[in-house]
């Protein structure tokens, strides 16, 4: 009887976990898709899949830690694409190496600036990251033209996508950032303080 009361316990547990039921809703999305169409689990169509999460898996990456801080930031997207402009101008005039860090550092300098604002100076983070989501967007439209940046170098589309034991090299470098993310929540003083402002930010009495 305990142990069918402790089965049940888990089993609860497990189902009210957040993760447990987003994994539940990717696992029936993905055998409704593959019902519907018998190409959508080959591996040219995951591995396309693969390529096109490869953004927007970075960026959650560093949304994972804002969100669990308990902070929010709207200007994620915008400095994304901005960074991604400043890439391809970078592109047009210097190395390729170069042009990688260069566009690194302005994203870097740029949640620096939201950063100072909102820890040094008390600042909103809603308002900071909507004003920076504006800046951003506004810049990334200025240095594009208003126009699509195109002939990139034939060799940085050669880095992004070589072969690394079966997997392009972006999706790689996504699975590594995952790993080093997880790595540093589990293993280090500074992840652990991270996870614990979560945990006590929800046993706060809600008002």
């Amino acid at each position: 009887m305990n142990s069918t009361a402790a089965e049940r316990s888990l089993v609860s547990d497990l189902v009210g976990r957040l993760e447990i039921r987003m994994l539940g809703l990717v696992l029936a999305l993905g055998i409704t898709l593959s019902v519907l169409s018998p190409h959508f689990l080959t591996p040219n169509n995951l591995l396309n899949v693969l390529d096109q999460s490869v953004v927007v898996g970075i960026v959650a990456i560093g949304m994972t830690f804002v969100i669990l801080i308990g902070g929010i930031d709207l200007s994620v997207g915008s400095v994304a694409g901005l960074t991604g402009v400043l890439l391809g101008r970078g592109l047009e005039h210097f190395p390729i190496p170069v042009a990688i860090v260069l566009a690194v550092l302005a994203g870097i300098v740029v949640g620096f600036f939201s950063g100072v604002l909102i820890a040094r100076f008390g600042l909103p983070a809603f308002v900071v990251t909507l004003g920076v989501m504006a800046i951003g967007r506004s810049l990334a439209y200025i240095l594009s033209g208003a126009s699509a940046i195109a002939d990139l170098p034939e060799a940085f589309g050669n880095i992004v996508y070589t072969n690394i034991l079966g997997l392009h090299a972006n999706v790689l470098t996504l699975l590594v950032l995952y790993l080093l993310a997880w790595a540093y929540l589990n293993f280090t003083k500074g992840g652990r303080s991270t996870r614990s402002a979560l945990i006590e930010k929800r046993r706060e009495p809600q008002v």
